[in-house]
C-alpha cells in the first residue's frame, strides 16, 4: 500500500490508539505515529526542542514508527527531532521500566519530560535506558529524541562532526531515524536482562544469566529454570533455588541437562523455550535449539552429519519500506521460496536483521550466516580515530542481541578488506567474537583480500587457513571458466588456474574452500516491476526512481542500438536477459557442485537490493526470475549432470560425453540412462547402465565418442537416474553439429595478419588469400593487426585506408582500441586513457573505437545478435547464449553513432558512492558494426573470432559469413 494513502494514515492510526492502550507482554508498545522535525540549520539544540514547550510542533509532520525517514523525505542527510506522547497506567508504578529502542540510525539523544536520559552511537543495534524515575503515571509523558544520521549521499556535508562514510553503515537505503520498534518494558525491580544459552547436542546446557536488582539494597529471590519443548509445550527439564543479588548487575552460570534432545536442523528445525521466573512473577523467555556447527578438513558439519552449504546473499531491500520488511509475511515468503529452491543457508548482507526475521528463520528452518553494518571493500567506513570503538561496538551489540538463535550458524566480521586500518583490527574484532560467542564458527574475512581467510572454530581463538573467495566469470560460460570452477581447489591446477585467470587471491590447496561469492546477473520484468511502483510504490525512494531510471534509460537506448529490431518490447528484452542469467548460473554452478574440492558457495544474489539487485534470482517484488529454478534444480540433494565437451561440433568429430551425479545422502544404487538424440528423437548414441550413486560426486560417464559424418543440427543429450522404475533425477544438455563452411575463391581477399592464427586456419580450409592489395580494384581486407610496429605499416595502413575510403572493405578482428577510463551514461562523454597506439597517433583510423569490458557478472552485459548475414546459419534475435560461450566478446566499442550487427547492452553504476543512489542507467555498446568510410567502409569485430577459429564451428562460421557476404557485396 502507498504510505501515503489515506487508508494506510487510517489504519496506521488505528494501529497507534490500540497500541498506546494496550500493555502487551509486560510491554508498551511506542510504535505508531510520531512527530518529525528535519533541522536543517542544526538549530535545536540551541532553540532547546528537547523540551515539550519548545519543540516546533507548527513545522513538524507526522512519521511512522518504525520507518526510515527516507520514506518520507527524499535524500535528506542530517539532524532531524522525533517526538512522542503516551500514557502509562498507575499499575505501573513502582515497577522497574525500560524504554527500549531495537535500532536507531545513527546517533540518538533522548529526553523524557523535559531531562536528558542519554545517548547512543550506532545505527542497527538495541539500547535501553531506565526511566522509571522520570515517568508521569497515569498522565501525558513527552518522549523527544534527536537523530543524526549517517553521511552517506554527499561529500561535502558535516553533521555533529560526521562526514561522509565515518559511520559503519549498511550501502543500500539510507535507513535513518527510528527504524525498529521502540517500547517500555515493564518489570519487577529484580529482573533478568540477559541470558545466553549454549547448547550441546547430547543435552547439557550451560546457562549464563544476568540478573538485575534494581532496589538499592540487596536480597534473596526464588528463581525458577525451567526448559520446554517448544512444539509441544512440555516441560523438559526444570529447577528452582533461592540465590541472593545484590544491588545492580549479577551474572551466574546454571548447567542444565536436557534427556534426547531433538536436535535443530533446517530439515527439522526444533525449537525449545528457556523460561525463567523470579519469585513466581517475573518471567523471561529465550527461544533457542540444540545443534553443533563444526569445521573438518573435509567440510563443514552440522549436527556430527556432513553439511554442504548452498547458501545466497540476502540484501534484505524491500521495495517500499527499504531496509524494514512491509510484514513478516513477505519474510516468510522469502524464507520459503528459499528452502523450496534447495538453500540451506542466507547470508544476510552487511547489517544485523531486523529481529523477527531470526525468529522466522529458527522457526521456519533456514541457517543464517551474521554480519555487522560495516561494509569495507576497501572504501568505508573512514578510518578515522574513532573507528576501532565503533566497529567493536556494532559487532558486541549484534553477537549479544543474536546468539542465542539457532539459525545463525556462523560470524562473518568482514568483507573484502584492504584497508589497513580495518586489517589490524580484523583479529581483534574476532577475538571479541570469540569471547562473546563460543559456540560459532567466525569467518575473519570474505574475500581473501587481506591474505588468506582464517576460520575460527567453535571453542577456539586460533583461525584456521581456508578458501572463502569471491568469483564474478562471465556469461555465457565457456568451457575454461566451466573447467576453473570444476578444478579449483586441487593442488596439481592451482599454479595454472592463478597464472591463466589473473586473479587476486591465492588459493590455498587442501583445505575447506567456500566459493562465498558467484553468479551472474539478468534484468528484472522492468515493465511489470515498474507497473508496480506506479501502483503500490513510493514515489520519493531510492527503489522506484531506480527502476524508473533504468527502464527510462533502456528506452532511450532501444532504437540508436538496435535493440528494437532484435526485441519486440522492453519486457521480451528483460526476459532474454533471464535465460542467459539462467544459463550461465547453470553452468557456473553445476560445475561447483561437481568439484570435491569445494565444500559451499554464495550465490549472489537471493534477493534484488541496493546496486547490485540485478544479480537477485527474486526481484526486488520477490517474483522468482527464471535462475530461480535453475538454482532449484542445481541444489537438490540428488543431482545428475549431462555434458557433451565440446558444446559445438562438425560431423565426424570427437566429443566427450560425461555424466556424474552429486548426492548429499547414502549411496543410491540405480540405473542410468543415457541418450543423444537429434531434433527428430533419433538416437545417435544411448547408454543404459547400472551405477551407484555414493555420497559425494560419482563420475557414471565420461566416454569419447565420433559424430556420425552425416551428423548435422540440433541435439540433446538427455539423462536420467532410474531406481525401481522411477526417475530419481533428469538433466539435459543442448548441442550444435554445424556443417563444414565453404567460401567461393577470390582474388579480392587479403590478409594482413600480425598474429598468424587467420592466415594459418584460411590455408588449413584451402581458402586463397594474398598479403598484397591489387592494383586498382576493390578488395576485402581482413587485419588481426591491433597495433603498427614500424613506419613500413603505418605507410601501408595508410594505403589500406585511402582503398577503403575509395570501395575497398576493411575488417578489423583485432581492432586497435582505446580504453575508455570513465563514461558517463548521462551525458556520454568518455575520457579515455592516454594512447601510443599509431593508428591514432598517426591519424590512420577516421573513428576512435573506444573500448570498455564487456563480460558482465552481478551487472550482466548482454550481447544482442540481430537478423544479418554474417549469421547465417546461426541463432539470432536474441542475446548470445551458451551456444556463442566462446565467440561472445569481452570488450565492446561505446560511442559509435551507427547500429551495431552484435551489441552489448548493460548498465552503470558509480563504483565510488556504491548504493542504490549511484544507480545511473543503460549503455550499449558495439560488438559488431559496419562503419561507412567513404565509398567503402570498415567492419569491426571484439568477437572473440580469432582465438576461436578451428576451435569452435561458431567462430569459423561468423568469419565465413563475414568474408562471403563481403565479397558478394564488392
Amino acid at each position: 500500500m502507498n504510505i501515503h494513502h489515506p487508508i494506510y494514515r487510517l489504519v496506521a492510526a488505528l494501529a497507534l490508539i490500540i497500541s498506546s492502550i494496550s500493555i502487551h507482554a509486560a510491554e508498551i508498545s511506542l510504535n505508531g505515529d510520531w512527530q518529525i522535525v528535519y533541522d536543517e540549520e542544526n538549530a535545536g539544540e540551541w532553540a532547546e526542542w528537547n523540551l515539550a514547550e519548545n519543540f516546533p510542533l507548527d513545522s513538524s509532520s507526522v512519521i511512522k514508527v518504525p520507518s526510515s525517514w527516507e520514506e518520507y523525505r527524499k535524500n535528506y542527510e542530517g539532524i532531524a527531532w522525533y517526538r512522542k506522547t503516551f500514557t502509562v497506567p498507575e499499575s505501573a508504578k513502582g515497577k522497574s521500566i525500560r524504554l527500549e529502542f531495537d535500532a536507531v540510525n545513527y546517533i540518538a539523544k533522548v529526553f523524557l519530560n523535559g531531562q536528558a536520559i542519554g545517548f547512543h552511537e550506532g545505527g542497527y543495534t538495541p539500547f535501553e535506558f531506565t526511566v522509571d524515575d522520570l515517568l508521569k503515571f497515569g498522565e501525558e509523558n513527552v518522549l523527544i529524541v534527536r537523530v543524526t544520521s549517517p553521511v552517506v549521499l554527499f561529500d561535502d556535508l558535516e553533521v555533529d562532526g560526521l562526514v561522509k562514510d565515518e559511520a559503519p553503515h549498511w550501502r543500500g537505503a539510507l535507513t535513518a531515524g527510528i527504524w525498529q520498534e521502540v517500547r517500555l518494558k515493564v518489570t519487577e525491580r529484580v529482573y533478568t536482562r540477559d541470558a545466553f544459552i549454549e547448547p550441546f547436542i547430547d543435552g547439557r546446557l550451560k546457562l549464563s544469566m544476568d540478573l538485575t536488582c534494581a532496589n538499592e539494597l540487596g536480597q534473596v529471590v526464588s528463581v525458577e529454570y525451567r526448559v520446554k519443548d517448544k512444539a509441544s509445550g512440555t516441560t523438559v527439564w526444570k529447577m528452582n533455588e533461592d540465590r541472593r543479588v545484590e544491588t545492580g548487575s549479577n551474572t551466574f552460570e546454571v548447567d542444565a541437562k536436557v534427556d534426547s534432545p531433538k536436535l535443530w536442523s533446517p530439515d527439522e528445525p526444533n525449537l525449545y523455550l528457556l523460561e525463567l521466573s523470579i519469585n513466581g512473577a517475573e518471567r523471561y523467555i529465550v527461544q533457542f535449539g540444540f545443534r553443533e556447527i563444526a569445521m573438518k578438513d573435509d567440510g563443514f558439519y552440522l549436527n556430527g552429519e556432513k553439511f554442504y552449504m548452498k547458501s545466497a546473499f540476502w540484501e534484505q531491500l524491500y521495495p517500499i519500506t527499504l531496509a524494514l520488511p512491509e510484514s513478516p509475511d513477505i519474510v516468510r515468503k522469502e524464507i520459503r521460496l528459499a528452502k523450496e529452491a534447495g538453500f540451506n543457508v542466507l547470508r544476510f548482507w552487511r547489517r544485523p536483521p531486523v529481529p523477527y526475521i531470526l525468529d522466522l528463520c529458527d522457526e521456519m528452518g533456514i541457517a543464517t550466516i551474521g554480519a555487522g553494518a560495516y561494509e569495507s571493500m576497501n572504501k568505508k567506513p573512514l578510518p578515522v580515530p574513532e573507528m576501532p570503538s565503533r566497529i567493536f561496538h556494532e559487532t558486541e551489540r549484534m553477537i549479544l542481541r543474536d546468539r542465542n538463535h539457532p539459525s545463525l550458524i556462523m560470524w562473518e566480521i568482514f568483507n573484502e578488506l584492504k584497508m589497513p586500518e580495518l586489517i589490524r583490527i580484523m583479529q581483534e574484532t574476532c577475538l571479541l567474537a570469540r569471547e562473546l560467542d563460543p559456540t560459532r564458527i567466525i569467518f575473519n574475512e570474505s574475500g581473501g583480500w587481506a591474505g588468506p581467510p582464517k576460520a575460527y572454530l567453535p571453542y577456539s581463538r586460533e583461525g584456521v587457513t581456508i578458501n572463502e573467495d569471491h568469483l564474478y566469470l562471465k556469461g555465457p560460460v565457456n568451457q575454461a571458466i566451466y573447467d576453473d570452477l570444476n578444478h579449483l581447489g586441487h593442488p596439481d591446477y592451482e599454479e595454472k588456474w592463478r597464472i591463466k585467470k589473473g586473479i587476486l587471491n591465492d588459493i590455498t590447496p587442501n583445505v575447506v574452500t567456500v566459493i562465498s561469492e558467484i553468479g551472474y546477473g539478468g534484468l528484472m520484468n522492468l515493465p511489470a516491476n515498474l507497473e508496480e511502483f506506479r501502483k503500490r510504490g513510493n514515489p520519493i525512494t531510492c527503489t522506484y526512481q531506480a527502476h524508473e531510471t533504468l527502464y527510462n534509460t533502456l528506452d532511450a537506448i532501444m532504437e540508436p542500438s538496435g535493440l528494437n529490431e532484435v526485441f519486440a518490447s522492453i519486457e521480451e528484452l528483460c526476459l532474454a536477459s533471464q535465460e542467459i542469467m539462467a544459463q550461465a548460473n547453470q553452468q557456473q554452478f553445476e560445475a561447483v557442485r561437481l568439484n570435491p574440492n569445494v565444500h559451499g558457495y554464495c550465490l549472489h544474489a537471493y534477493t534484488g537490493g541496493d546496486y547490485v539487485y540485478g544479480a537477485g534470482i527474486l526481484d526486488l517484488w520477490r517474483n522468482p526470475k527464471k535462475a530461480y529454478f535453475t538454482m532449484k534444480d542445481i541444489n537438490q540433494p540428488f543431482y545428475v549432470s549431462a555434458r557433451v565437451e565440446p558444446r559445438n561440433a562438425y560431423p565426424g568429430d570427437t566429443v566427450k560425453i560425461k555424466v556424474s551425479t552429486v548426492n548429499e545422502k547414502k549411496a543410491r544404487e540405480g540405473k542410468v540412462e543415457v541418450s543423444l538424440l537429434d531434433e527428430k528423437g533419433k538416437s545417435i548414441y544411448k547408454k543404459s547402465i547400472k551405477s551407484t550413486a555414493v555420497q559425494g560426486i560419482t563420475s557414471i560417464i565420461d566416454e569419447a565418442i565420433k559424430l556420425p559424418k552425416n551428423a548435422l543440427g540440433k541435439y540433446e543429450l538427455k539423462v536420467a537416474f532410474v531406481k525401481d522404475n522411477q526417475t530419481v533425477a533428469k538433466n539435459s544438455f543442448a548441442m550444435d553439429v554445424f556443417q563444414n563452411p565453404s567460401v567461393s575463391t577470390s582474388d579480392s581477399l587479403i590478409v594482413i595478419d600480425q598474429i598468424g592464427k587467420l592466415s594459418s586456419f584460411l590455408k588449413k580450409n584451402r581458402i586463397p588469400f594474398e598479403t598484397q592489395l591489387p592494383a586498382g580494384e576493390d578488395a576485402l581486407i581482413l587485419t588481426t593487426a591491433s597495433n603498427l610496429n614500424n613506419p613500413q605499416d603505418v605507410a601501408r595502413f595508410k594505403k589500406v585506408l585511402k582503398r577503403v575510403k575509395a570501395g575497398s572493405t576493411l575488417v578489423l578482428l583485432n581492432p586497435p582500441v582505446i580504453y575508455a577510463r570513465e563514461f558517463s551514461v548521462e551525458t556520454g562523454e568518455i575520457i579515455p586513457a592516454p594512447t601510443r597506439n599509431k593508428f591514432y597517433t598517426e591519424d590512420i583510423l577516421p573513428y576512435k573505437l573506444y573500448s570498455r569490458n564487456a563480460q558482465g557478472r552481478w551487472i550482466p552485459v548482454n550481447h544482442a545478435v540481430s537478423d544479418h548475414p554474417y549469421f547465417d546459419g546461426l541463432p539470432t534475435g536474441s542475446f548470445m547464449d551458451q551456444l556463442y560461450q566462446n565467440v561472445s566478446a569481452d570488450r565492446t566499442i561505446i560511442g559509435l553513432d551507427q547500429k551495431p550487427v552484435v551489441s552489448s547492452v548493460s548498465w552503470d553504476h558509480n563504483h565510488v558512492k556504491l548504493a542504490y543512489w549511484s544507480l545511473e542507467g543503460f549503455w550499449w555498446g558495439s560488438d559488431l558494426t559496419v562503419l561507412p568510410h567513404g565509398e567503402g567502409k570498415i567492419v569491426v569485430s571484439t568477437l572473440n573470432l580469432i582465438q576461436k577459429l578451428g576451435t569452435d564451428p561458431v567462430a569459423d562460421r561468423i568469419l565465413f559469413n563475414i568474408i562471403e557476404h563481403e565479397l558478394e557485396e564488392l
